[in-house]
């Protein structure tokens, strides 16, 4: 029986999401023995004597790239953070997940952008991955993860952020880079999305929607990645010559209150556009948005439609859709516990709606592959 080790922290989503893919590979395809920390698998108390056929390691830092090369077996890197010790790799596309959060960016119109980052190899092709599809100049400010996670408030970021010109789009590395430059943001007085919009990486939901405001984030398919690297690491043990790279695409980007941001420049149309997509199921009434616009409800309905071309109606059922489409993938609750979830009183109505507008039922959409489902998101975005 392979014996297996597991080398990191388990203590956010990217670990967790990648122990399940392994998981799930080891108990379809191989009898392995798995080791790592705690109480979950065997104890690998000192990795440097302990004696087994493989390991898969997140290698975040040098500390643990040395402490991984020195077991002396096949290491499989789900972290890509360095290139030269020989790991195998099987990591996230970097440079997609990159171009996803530039491609998000020059679609609300911006044409100003700054990147932060950590400096390693990963966040190196995720800037790569941006700057190829801003087609404009990027401000770069880099520092090392371990300064993201001690640094919340920091003068030197401060005063990178102040110096931005307005209307930036701002893509950090991952969410803990992007939670230290909302943080600094709030501190200085910068509106968040509307001087700077900012997108993070990894979707730690419970983190991202706790955020103030909260943060939009490219979810990656760590599943898939930690399936891949049981998969090659298998492979390996069999035929030492399997070794090249793979990699992972990553999800879509999920949008929240940090980079929402709405193409107009007439003030109460902005604010009504933000109260009907930040408030779903709870959006208000037309009368109630008005108020809260500070216009008449008469000239409202007039100057939405005239600015986007779609009347207040369709804009909330608009923002039904997409939070449906989230809670489709993201719970498995019934289907009418999600058509009351975003405002309907009717399941017939809400699989009516949804079925025209996805091309497809909330059941098929549910089972759909990830990358079909990534499509049909797209459609339903643009579809207003």
């Amino acid at each position: 029986m392979p014996r297996v080790a597991l080398v990191m922290d388990f203590k956010d989503i990217y670990d967790h999401g990648i122990v399940r893919g392994v998981i799930r590979y080891a108990k379809s395809a191989s009898r392995w023995e798995l080791f790592g920390h705690d109480w979950m698998f065997g104890s690998l108390d000192d990795p440097a004597r302990w004696r087994g056929d493989g390991v898969i390691a997140r290698v975040a830092n040098r500390e643990t790239a040395e402490r991984v090369a020195g077991i002396g077996v096949p290491v499989v890197d789900v972290a890509g953070a360095y290139d030269e010790y020989g790991f195998i790799h099987v990591t996230n596309d970097d440079v997609r997940t990159g171009a996803i959060a530039g491609e998000h960016f020059r679609a609300l119109g911006l044409r100003r952008f700054a990147y932060c980052g950590t400096g390693t190899l990963w966040s190196n092709k995720r800037r790569d991955g941006f700057i190829s599809t801003t087609e404009a100049p990027v401000h770069e400010f880099t520092q090392p993860l371990e300064w993201w996670e001690t640094s919340p408030n920091n003068d030197t970021l401060t005063r990178f952020l102040v110096s931005l010109p307005q209307a930036t789009g701002l893509f950090a590395a991952n969410d803990t880079v992007a939670l230290g430059v909302l943080r600094c943001a709030r501190a200085a007085g910068i509106a968040v999305p509307h001087a700077l919009c900012v997108v993070g990486v990894d979707n730690e939901d419970i983190t991202c929607e706790f955020a103030t405001p909260s943060l939009s984030s490219i979810n990656l398919r760590l599943e898939e990645i930690g399936f891949a690297a049981a998969a090659r690491l298998d492979g390996f043990l069999t035929d030492a010559h399997v070794s090249v790279p793979v990699t992972i695409p990553p999800g879509r980007l999920i949008e929240r209150e940090s980079s929402r941001v709405f193409p107009t420049t007439d003030p109460a149309i902005r604010r009504t556009l933000e109260l009907i997509y930040a408030n779903t199921p709870f959006i208000p009434s037309v009368s109630e948005l008005a108020i809260r616009a500070a216009v008449g409800r008469r000239s409202l309905e007039i100057r939405f439609k005239k600015e986007t071309g779609k009347t207040i109606h369709q804009a909330v059922i608009h923002a039904r859709m997409l939070r449906a489409a989230d809670l489709l993938r993201e719970t498995n609750d019934k289907i009418s516990v999600v058509a009351t979830a975003v405002g309907f009183r009717s399941t017939q109505r809400f699989f009516e709606l949804f079925r025209e507008r996805a091309a497809m039922t909330p059941h098929e959409f549910r089972c759909a592959s990830p990358e079909l489902a990534d499509k049909t998101i797209d459609r339903l975005r643009k579809n207003f």
